[in-house]
């Protein structure tokens, strides 16, 4: 996807998607980073929902890990859970990285807890060497199931409403045929931060000036696709003067990489 040009430039922003089992979550960084506890419990006062407070979602977080970073603690991290959260096996200058952290009176801390302010070295969804991704934490083991069909290729372009605005039913459009399935009970809609509220505004849920003036016939009149807000992300120094010590792809993979990974599933080729 492209963003919308900027007023004074014509440059657009640039957002990859994941279009596989698994989503986004097969093609991004593999950071494990939770929010911040403070955004969360804004989200409660703003919508007046107590579930979204941080200590409310705490539990689910656990759920989801199997933690064996670098801090352990179990009111904190889970053991069991589907997603493998590792250490990064080659940070060079980590060590000299946080040294310098400590020497500036910053904590060397776990940033998955309760504070966000201090230095730590990045954990990683991934386990023995592997993306741990959703298809391969969630999917992967169920897709045999003879009561769940999954529908490869597939290309949801609305959902539609009864006339109690009840969701029964989807199309989809698969191989370039328009295809229609009807739901015997509820519509689960996970389609991702970009793609649920446009399939919500393409069936007609959004804000009713916006939709009407694309041709859409408005269903729901709700604020939907507003106050999308991404993180940034700054690559900054330090500069040297001989060799770089930082992550090349040309330089770094190589066949004796490429061994140290099927051998020991660690090293530099499982950052490629």
């Amino acid at each position: 996807l492209h963003g919308a040009p900027e007023i004074s430039s014509i440059r657009r922003t640039v957002w990859p998607r994941g279009k596989s089992l698994g989503g986004s979550s097969v093609t991004n960084a593999m950071i494990y980073m939770r929010g911040n506890p403070r955004d969360y419990d804004q989200w409660a006062k703003a919508t007046g929902d107590e579930s979204w407070r941080y200590k409310n979602l705490l539990p689910f977080f656990k759920k989801l890990e199997t933690y064996e970073g670098n801090y352990k603690n179990d009111s904190i991290h889970g053991s069991d859970g589907p997603v493998s959260v590792q250490p990064v096996s080659f940070v060079p200058g980590n060590k000299q990285w946080l040294q310098a952290a400590r020497e500036m009176g910053y904590k060397i801390r776990d940033l998955n807890a309760h504070q966000k302010q201090g230095f730590m070295v990045t954990e990683s969804t991934m386990h023995n060497g592997m993306r741990s991704d959703t298809y391969r934490s969630y999917l992967r083991d169920l897709k045999r199931r003879l009561n769940l069909v999954i529908s490869r290729f597939s290309y949801v372009i609305k959902v539609h409403l009864d006339l109690q605005r009840n969701a029964y039913g989807v199309t989809y459009i698969r191989h370039g045929m328009q295809k229609f399935v009807r739901a015997n009970k509820e519509i689960i809609l996970s389609a991702g931060a970009i793609n649920t509220p446009h399939l919500l505004l393409l069936s007609g849920i959004g804000p009713k000036r916006h939709l009407n003036s694309k041709g859409l016939r408005c269903r729901v009149n709700l604020p939907v696709g507003r106050n999308l807000q991404d993180h940034v992300m700054t690559i900054l120094g330090p500069v040297v003067v001989n060799e770089s010590v930082s992550f090349l792809a040309d330089r770094n993979i190589s066949v004796y990489t490429g061994l140290e990974y099927l051998v020991n599933r660690e090293g530099k080729f499982p950052m490629r």
